[in-house]
């Protein structure tokens, strides 16, 4: 935002993985196909960074095989870490090799019970009560 935030002057680019149909859910499909698209479109600069705030119970080939190949292009991929409050290393795409797991932080740097926690989480960052955008 150009108000809070960081990198007020970050160029985003938007690109639907979920919700086709405005309800925040989709399929496994629709992300796969969106990750493509990133591949086979976007340029990279070095300072490119994939936003996933998404997370799934169980390991995908395809998703994992696309995110993969978004690393070695060159990208940076954040996902979070999930929101059941349970170990985040059985929540994909964060477990993934290479992939950042995010979890949640409150306004006191305290994990909230419900973000997801462990080993595999990289950063927590602002996540509950955070004034913000």
């Amino acid at each position: 935002g150009t108000t809070y935030g960081v990198a007020k002057q970050a160029i985003v680019h938007s690109v639907r993985a979920l919700g086709f149909d405005c309800s925040g859910s989709g399929t496994l499909f629709n992300l796969a196909l969106a990750l493509a698209w990133i591949r086979d479109n976007a340029p990279v600069t070095g300072q490119d960074v994939i936003n996933l705030s998404l997370a799934y119970g169980s390991y995908d080939p395809t998703i994992d095989t696309l995110l993969q190949q978004l690393i070695a292009k060159g990208f940076s991929v954040f996902a979070a870490a999930g929101n059941s409050g349970t170990n985040a290393c059985f929540n994909y795409p964060s477990s993934s090799v290479g992939v950042n797991s995010v979890g949640a932080s409150d306004v006191n740097d305290a994990v909230p019970s419900f973000s997801n926690f462990g080993p595999c989480v990289t950063f927590f960052a602002p996540g509950a009560s955070i004034l913000s955008s």
